[in-house]
């Protein structure tokens, strides 16, 4: 009995962590872009400087994407078909999508039924935190 579903879990979990690695090299290379252009007036400060703060962020980006890129086309080619199973392709294209539209659905009510102070101002509610018009 046991044997029957311990294989089960397993497929389950290795899904899971290939859908999930769509969202997590999404959000990191959106950190990274986030980050260039944050710092993009460090290309004036010299060319270590312009190094550190904004071309490796930018390539690790677009590695990143890339590799997502390629994740989401390997799914979406591994299958003809939609099944709920976590062996289909399309099934572990719908998870990360429903992740990032959960988001983007959170955001969107925060902004305009919450109409919270962040998408008002653009700063944030806690004391400390700089703005984004003020250096780091």
């Amino acid at each position: 009995m046991l044997s029957l579903v311990i294989p089960r879990i397993g497929d389950l979990v290795l899904a899971s962590v290939n859908a999930i690695g769509i969202v997590v090299s999404l959000s990191y290379a959106l950190t990274a872009l986030a980050a260039v252009v944050r710092f993009r007036g460090a290309l004036r400060e010299g060319p270590l400087e312009a190094l550190r703060a904004v071309v490796l962020p930018a390539l690790g980006a677009a590695v990143l994407l890339g590799l997502g890129t390629y994740l989401s086309w390997t799914f979406y080619t591994s299958a003809d078909h939609f099944e709920v199973s976590p062996d289909n392709g399309w099934f572990m294209l719908l998870c990360p999508a429903l992740m990032l539209l959960s988001g983007v659905a959170a955001a969107a009510w925060a902004k305009w039924v919450r109409k919270s102070p962040y998408f008002v101002t653009g700063r944030t509610t806690a004391p400390t935190a700089p703005t984004a018009t003020e250096p780091a």
